[in-house]
């Protein structure tokens, strides 16, 4: 078996806008249990997404929760479909990097959660690889989160 392809960043950006085929290119949320998906709390649906580094702190971008207060935010983890099913919890604190200045340079956020989630099959923290590890990655393609 070789490598699976997946879809050009165009076709993911159209597949994570509907939260029917969130994720379809995936076989299970397993293979990404870091992933979250970031909500509006009073019912307005999916906006972003992020990474659970540890079992209270997601990582996301500042550009997705620069219009919102900590407690507009509601986190799902262990679900592949972005407003049903897994675990939620609120955010309790949000931390934007200060020299982020709405473009592209330090745009990520730090959400710090009202409660842990449990590690589980489907919900684990994002292995993060040492500073001295160095990838040739020269025409791949990748999906971050």
């Amino acid at each position: 078996l070789g490598p699976r392809r997946l879809p050009a960043f165009q076709d993911y950006r159209r597949v994570r806008s509907d939260p029917d085929t969130f994720l379809e290119f995936l076989d299970s949320i397993a293979n990404v249990p870091w992933l979250v998906s970031l909500s509006i709390t009073r019912g307005g649906g999916h906006f972003c997404d992020g990474s659970l580094i540890t079992t209270w702190w997601v990582l996301t971008a500042a550009h997705c929760v620069r219009n919102f207060d900590a407690a507009d935010i509601e986190v799902r983890a262990g679900s592949a479909h972005p407003e049903k099913g897994g675990w939620t919890r609120l955010v309790e604190r949000m931390v934007v990097h200060p020299d982020w200045r709405n473009d592209v340079n330090f745009n990520f956020a730090l959400l710090k959660l009202d409660a842990a989630f449990e590690l589980e099959l489907n919900v684990d923290v994002i292995k993060l690889v040492g500073a001295d590890v160095r990838y040739a990655v020269t025409g791949q393609q990748c999906v971050g989160s």
